[in-house]
């Protein structure tokens, strides 16, 4: 299997190779990703910054990376999230022999599944993004991995969700969310 790795400064690399922006990166989102050491929300949006072709994907995206330009440089953090996990689920079915397959971004405290649909983003920056797997029958099926694509496409799609940072951010202001209780 192919795998590429997504650098901290938003570089994706390939065989010790940086790959170059050019159309011809797309054929490196079918590949697997590993993140380096140190991965952050912050270094998505740089590589999408670098790699503007990302917005092919999700074009009502680019309201957000201006959002992450906009924010400050350094200290984007929580208080209430250790770090950020993009979680492949799979859920198999063998009396019918199918399985379902999802994916979900979400924060963690260490102790507890927190939704960040509602975070703002000047305070997930700069918090540590991790790959994960869940098996919901508890057996492990085989050396599962997330793609680039899908990696790319579950975090526009949880962010995005609201469409606009102008909605989102409405959303949480008039909403009921409190991360306290």
């Amino acid at each position: 299997m192919n795998d590429v790795i997504l650098k901290k400064d938003g570089i994706i690399s390939y065989n010790e190779d940086v790959v170059d922006v050019g159309k011809s990166f797309l054929k490196y989102l079918q590949y697997t990703i590993k993140l380096e050491e140190g991965y952050t929300l912050r270094s998505f949006f740089e590589m999408l910054v670098r790699y503007s072709n990302f917005y092919d994907l999700k074009p009502n995206f680019f309201p957000f990376t201006v959002e992450f330009l906009n924010s400050p440089k350094d200290g984007c953090i929580s208080d209430y999230i250790n770090y950020l996990i993009v979680d492949m689920t799979i859920n198999i079915f063998r009396d019918e022999h199918d399985y379902e397959h999802y994916y979900n971004l979400y924060g963690n405290d260490n102790k507890n599944y927190i939704p960040i649909d509602l975070i703002p983003l000047s305070d997930m920056l700069d918090i540590p993004l991790k790959i994960g797997l869940t098996y919901i029958d508890g057996i492990k099926y085989g050396n599962l991995e997330i793609s680039l694509h899908d990696f790319v496409m579950e975090i526009m799609y949880e962010l995005g969700f609201f469409e606009t940072p102008e909605k989102r951010e409405n959303c949480r202001t008039i909403g009921d969310y409190n991360l306290n209780e």
